[in-house]
């Protein structure tokens, strides 16, 4: 048997591939130590060096562009153009600036256009509004004359008319017949028959025999048409005769045979005759007034000798 008693045995075995000098702690913290003093060193160096590349101008900066030529330029031209880019925004403040006085100049005018373009605008509305206006006024005028009888355009006409007169027969003087003088009548259709019976109020004959029996003071008022009846209105003074009889007579033939001789193409069937607008069944010293005098009621002749 072996004796064990005398023989120490060490409890540690140290591990295969690694050295003594770097497993022990206390010479590993020292290596690191180390290190990092190392580290911070480079990297101080490091920033120094690019600070003063950056600066140029220095050696530092000459050495790292015979190095490295192509960066050295890039970052030359990044300068000018940062250079550049500052000078150009200054331009441009300053065109600003200009600008900003050229738009001061020309706040004056700017004015102008804007107070011309209100007057421009104060003028079209005001025009809108007149136009509007009349429009109104127009379309009223047409509901008024839509509501009104429109009456057709009077046309003057020159009409060649026969006016009657009486004549005394030379041979016996208590025997009168009708004779008539042409006029030329300045009329329209719808006047005709007042202009007619005017002008024969008035007519002279052609000869000293031929009389017209009405008087100066005589007027015709109002001639009228009314279902084919020829409606005359004369004044007052229609009702006496410095003839008589005889001239009321003669005064209701003229007037009889003016009428039909030239209204044989006018529908005109009877006259009737009204004083002063009102219908009479006598006038004078007791002539009888027919209420309706048809072309039955023409006399060629008058005899008067019981006149």
């Amino acid at each position: 048997m072996k004796d064990y008693k005398n023989k120490s045995v060490s409890l540690y075995r140290e591990p295969r591939g690694l050295s003594s000098e770097i497993f022990y702690p206390s010479e590993r913290n020292s290596n690191t130590l180390f290190l990092a003093f190392i580290f911070f060193v480079l990297l101080g160096t490091s920033l120094f060096i690019y600070t003063k590349i950056q600066q140029k101008d220095n050696v530092f900066y000459h050495i790292y562009s015979m190095i490295f030529p192509q960066k050295a330029s890039s970052a030359s031209d990044a300068e000018d153009v940062g250079q550049e880019d500052g000078a150009t925004g200054a331009e441009a403040k300053a065109n600003q600036d200009g600008n900003k006085l050229v738009v001061d100049n020309s706040k004056s005018d700017l004015l102008q256009d804007i107070i011309q373009l209100n007057k421009e605008q104060a003028e079209k509305e005001k025009l809108a509004a007149t136009t509007n206006v009349v429009n109104q006024d127009q379309s009223a005028s047409a509901d008024s004359v839509e509501n009104k009888e429109i009456k057709p355009v009077e046309v003057p006409l020159s009409v060649k008319s026969n006016l009657f007169l009486v004549r005394v027969d030379k041979s016996n003087t208590k025997r009168i017949s009708l004779t008539f003088a042409e006029k030329e009548i300045q009329t329209t259709k719808e006047k005709y028959f007042y202009d007619l019976i005017t002008q024969l109020l008035t007519v002279k004959g052609k000869e000293a025999s031929d009389i017209n029996t009405f008087d100066a003071s005589v007027l015709l008022k109002n001639a009228t048409v009314e279902n084919n009846v020829l409606m005359l209105d004369f004044s007052k003074e229609f009702e006496y005769s410095k003839y008589g009889m005889v001239g009321l007579r003669s005064r209701v033939q003229q007037v009889l045979w003016t009428v039909f001789s030239n209204a044989k193409d006018m529908g005109i069937e009877a006259v009737s005759f009204t004083i002063e607008g009102q219908r009479k069944e006598s006038i004078g010293d007791g002539y009888t007034f027919k209420l309706f005098y048809t072309v039955k009621d023409l006399q060629k002749q008058l005899d008067v000798s019981n006149a």
